[in-house]
């Protein structure tokens, strides 16, 4: 493997280690109480009731691998009829079939991959940027930013703002630099960022 393709590796691989030893380490969050739970009952039941003040795309993601696991039925959780986000959070977690702690870090294995994607993202328009030496410097602070690190392994939304945000403007500034337009794709490969940058936040969105 050539240097250039072998550093960047080594630094993701890096951020990949210590975001995954946070993950286990790291008690459940106030956040995850809710957006957690809330995200397997969308992939379960297809039913948005609890949480409703966020998107759903995040909370859907991080609870994807939660469908392997042999958990109590939504409909019989506590919280639930009511649509009480907080109870039924606590009853999920606490009282399931499948211990906290595996539930928990199932559901952070896919913002971990997020926040490597950020990554990706940053080391890529960096050096579109300014080059492949700079580009390394930006990936090296993103491996070890303590922000990053102590939250990208979190299911909450802000790791995946941050990440498709990040991914809107680096193709909104490919976009603005190129002289061909291919209406076909070009839109789509453009808005499509720009819609999911909008997604995983509420707060995010643009307000009339």
């Amino acid at each position: 493997m050539r240097a250039e393709r072998l550093l960047p590796s080594v630094l993701l691989g890096t951020f990949a280690l210590l975001a995954t030893i946070a993950a286990v380490g790291d008690s459940v969050t106030g956040d995850e109480v809710a957006h957690l739970p809330a995200g397997y009952t969308y992939v379960a039941t297809g039913d948005f009731r609890l949480n409703p003040q966020h998107p759903p795309l995040v909370k859907a993601l991080a609870a994807l691998p939660l469908l392997f696991l042999d958990l109590n039925p939504v409909a019989t959780t506590p919280g639930w009829s009511e649509g009480d986000e907080w109870r039924f959070g606590r009853h999920f977690l606490v009282n399931n079939r499948a211990p906290l702690e595996e539930i928990v870090l199932l559901a952070r294995v896919p913002m971990i991959v997020i926040a490597l994607l950020t990554g990706v993202f940053l080391y890529r328009f960096a050096e579109d940027l300014w080059g492949e030496a700079p580009a390394l410097f930006v990936l090296f602070l993103f491996a070890f930013a303590p922000n990053l690190l102590a939250h990208g392994h979190l299911v909450t939304t802000d790791s995946a703002l941050a990440c498709f945000t990040l991914l809107a403007v680096w193709r909104l500034w490919r976009f603005a630099r190129s002289a061909r337009f291919n209406p076909e794709w070009e839109g789509f490969l453009r808005g499509e960022p720009i819609g999911t940058s909008t997604n995983p936040r509420s707060t995010h969105a643009p307000r009339s």
